[in-house]
């Protein structure tokens, strides 16, 4: 069982899109690791985080260049799970602000651990 090959080839390679089936964006790792960064911050914002100070694309970007498997994982289970949840599959790259992403989130607290592994490999690349 399982997916199938060529999907997950696809689905999972960095730097590659997705394939176009899947909706009329294509999405790439880059692309839900920004999203996944603005999430993460949106979720502590406040007194201790203001993310307009940041350059989140910037902060993506060298997080998937930096090759970690970690980043790769949890992008991974972000998506699975996001397509799981019958989430469209270019809502990956915009803000994840609908109520389904919060339900999403709020259910699989796992998922929490995945932004915080992007965050991680992100704040030390930043810092590199």
């Amino acid at each position: 069982m399982g997916i199938h090959p060529h999907a997950r080839r696809d689905f999972y390679d960095p730097g590659k899109s997705y394939p176009q089936a899947w909706g009329a964006e294509r999405v790439n790792h880059e692309q839900i690791a920004t999203e996944a960064l603005r999430y993460r911050l949106e979720l502590v914002r406040g007194p201790l985080v203001s993310i307009d100070d940041l350059d989140l694309d910037q902060m993506a970007g060298a997080t998937v260049a930096s090759a970690e498997p970690a980043v790769d994982s949890a992008i991974r289970r972000i998506a699975t799970a996001w397509i799981r949840a019958g989430l469209p599959a270019e809502g990956l790259c915009r803000p994840w602000g609908c109520p389904e992403a919060r339900a999403l989130f709020d259910a699989n607290p796992d998922l929490i651990d995945a932004l915080d592994d992007i965050m991680r490999v992100a704040t030390r690349s930043n810092a590199a």
